[in-house]
């Protein structure tokens, strides 16, 4: 049995390693193909009040989406102080932004609510509920944008918009059917089996049930996400301001193409598709005459770790804390067995 526990942390290991490696081979990829830009962007002054500026907007947005998660976790009648879901949340960015690959940080806040009675099946769905809404937030953004200047759109950018458009639709449906509870009656039996899936599906039935009857509060969650993603293109916006002299690439795009490129980030290679991503911001930024995206994305991802090391700090001051928090599930399993 111990050879079969640890077959799967050496298969996890592996994989992260291959993850990690792909990762840096995209950035090399990256940064060979941009050299002469970033050797010229280095060459004259660099506007650090603009820097200074996106990391601003850069941390304002991650708060305002933490507390946008501890709105989702109150509206299920879960006594939750507001500090605490800020600490966890803090360390949550530390792990999916820092860690080769890692989800720990969603691990540890489905652990948390678990220790405080919440099934850990809706502990995992407010989570997968989050993420919902922060890519509908993407989405419905680059929308927005696209059909508010959709007579000076280029061929080119209206496909962007149009497919923005489209996975804003399919996100919709996602959440709507979630919502109504529709599995069960897709799969009736499958519902009232006493399996691990059956029990699941009955937990996510109650979560929808209970989402739907606030989902108001659902639709304000989506229009925060907006705000947020409407600060972080803000912030790639002011790298741009800062890096590159003479920078004549609207905020318009910036609002439409850039939420695009984040939602490349969801790609699973470490430290948040590392490289991928620039090479994705290049090519989309390409299509308005932007100096270099991928520039512009190196330049965001440095604000995006200079923030992540006040997630460090909070997780270093809350590290045996945390390390509780993980453990919890295992001793919650050793507790019942008593």
């Amino acid at each position: 049995m111990q050879s079969q526990s640890k077959a799967p942390n050496k298969r996890g290991g592996w994989l992260n390693i291959v993850l990690l490696m792909l990762g840096l081979g995209f950035m090399a990829w990256t940064l060979s193909t941009n050299w002469q830009v970033l050797e010229e962007v280095f060459s004259r002054p660099i506007k650090y009040p603009y820097l200074i500026i996106g990391f601003c907007l850069v941390t304002t947005a991650a708060v305002i989406s933490f507390i946008r998660w501890y709105a989702l976790v109150c509206m299920l009648g879960v006594s939750f102080r507001l500090i605490d879901s800020l600490r966890l949340s803090f360390v949550g960015a530390f792990f999916n932004l820092v860690i080769p690959g890692a989800v720990g940080g969603d691990l540890v806040k489905a652990a948390y609510l678990s220790r405080m009675n919440l099934p850990r099946a809706q502990a995992i769905t407010t989570l997968l509920v989050d993420r919902i809404v922060g890519l509908l937030g993407l989405f419905y953004l680059a929308s927005v944008t696209a059909l508010a200047g959709w007579a000076e759109l280029v061929p080119e950018i209206r496909k962007l918009g149009l497919f923005a458009m489209l996975m804003a639709l399919a996100g919709t449906v996602g959440l709507v059917v979630i919502l109504l509870d529709l599995p069960p009656r897709i799969w009736p039996k499958m519902a009232v089996s006493s399996g691990r899936f059956g029990v699941l599906m009955r937990e996510m039935g109650s979560l929808s049930r209970s989402y739907r009857k606030r989902w108001r509060g659902l639709v304000t969650a989506i229009l925060v996400s907006m705000i947020c993603h409407a600060m972080t293109s803000m912030a790639c916006y002011m790298v741009g301001l800062a890096l590159f002299p003479n920078f004549q690439v609207g905020m318009s795009k910036h609002l439409l193409i850039f939420p695009l490129v984040l939602f490349s980030t969801a790609v699973p290679l470490p430290f948040g598709a590392l490289g991928f991503s620039e090479e994705i911001s290049g090519q989309l930024f390409q299509l308005v005459d932007h100096p270099s995206g991928a520039v512009a994305m190196m330049g965001y991802r440095v604000l995006m770790y200079s923030f992540s090391l006040l997630a460090m700090v909070v997780y270093l001051w809350n590290i045996n804390s945390i390390r509780d928090l993980t453990r919890q599930p295992e001793l919650m399993e050793k507790n019942g067995g008593v």
